[in-house]
C-alpha cells in the first residue's frame, strides 16, 4: 500500500500543471512514463535476487489466484472491506461528480477534496487487490464499461456490481488457464490482459 500510495503521489507531482488541476492527458503521460521507469528499476531487482526465486517473483508479476497464502488473506481481507465500505460510502459524492463541476460546486460538495479522497481510496483498493493475487490489469477497466453500459451511472449500484462483474471474469479467466489450457501454465494475469486489451483497443477506437 506504501508502493501505491507513493507512486499515486509523483504521478499526481508529476501530471499536476500549476493553477490547471490534472489535465487528463497529462495524468496519461505521467503515468506511462512513471509505470516504464518503475518496471526498469523491477526487472533490475530481479536480475539480482536468488534465481530459485526468480519463478516465485514472476509469477507474482503476471497475476495468479493460486499459490496465495491464508495468513496474507487473513490479514489484508478486514482492510480491503473496510476501504471497500469507505469507498461505496462516497456514492453520493461520486455521482454528484457525474454533473458538471459547476453543478457539483453549486451542490455544496468540495470537487477537489471528494476527488483526493476518491483517489485515495481507489490507490488502497488496488494495492490490496495487487498484494493478494498479483499484478492482474485490465479487469477493473472491463468490468467497470460492462456495468456502466448495462446499468447506468448511478454508483450506489455500479460499485458493488462491477466487484462482482470483476470476480466473474476473473473465475473465466482462471477456469480457461486450468481447463483449456491446462498443461500450458500460463497464469490468470496474462489470460485477462489477452481479453482485456483487445477490448481496451475497442473502446479507443469507439471513442
Amino acid at each position: 500500500m506504501l508502493g501505491g500510495s507513493a507512486t499515486i503521489l509523483l504521478v499526481y507531482m508529476v501530471a499536476r500543471k500549476k493553477n490547471m488541476g490534472i489535465p487528463p492527458t497529462r495524468l496519461i503521460i505521467a503515468g506511462v512514463g512513471i509505470s516504464s521507469m518503475l518496471s526498469g528499476i523491477m526487472v533490475s531487482i530481479i536480475n539480482r535476487i536468488n534465481p530459485f526465486k526468480v519463478q516465485v517473483v514472476v509469477q507474482w508479476l503476471s497475476g495468479s489466484v493460486s499459490g496465495g497464502k491464508w495468513l496474507t488473506l487473513t490479514i489484508f481481507t478486514p482492510i480491503f472491506l473496510v476501504v471497500w465500505i469507505l469507498t461505496y460510502s462516497r456514492s453520493r459524492s461520486l455521482n454528484i461528480m457525474n454533473l458538471n463541476e459547476q453543478t457539483a460546486m453549486a451542490l455544496g460538495l468540495d470537487v477537489q477534496k471528494e476527488r483526493a479522497i476518491t483517489l485515495i481510496l481507489a490507490t488502497a483498493l488496488a494495492a490490496l487487490s495487487v498484494v493478494l493475487v498479483g499484478n492482474i490489469t485490465f479487469v477493473g477497466l472491463v468490468a467497470g464499461h460492462i456495468i456502466r453500459k448495462w446499468l447506468g451511472g448511478d454508483h450506489r449500484i455500479i460499485i458493488p456490481a462491477t466487484m462482482f462483474m470483476g470476480i466473474i471474469l476473473l473465475l473465466i479467466a482462471d477456469t480457461i488457464g486450468r481447463v483449456l489450457l491446462v498443461g500450458t501454465g500460463i497464469p490468470t494475469g496474462i489470460i485477462v490482459s489477452a481479453i482485456g486489451a483487445p477490448y481496451f483497443l475497442y473502446l479507443m477506437r469507439k471513442q
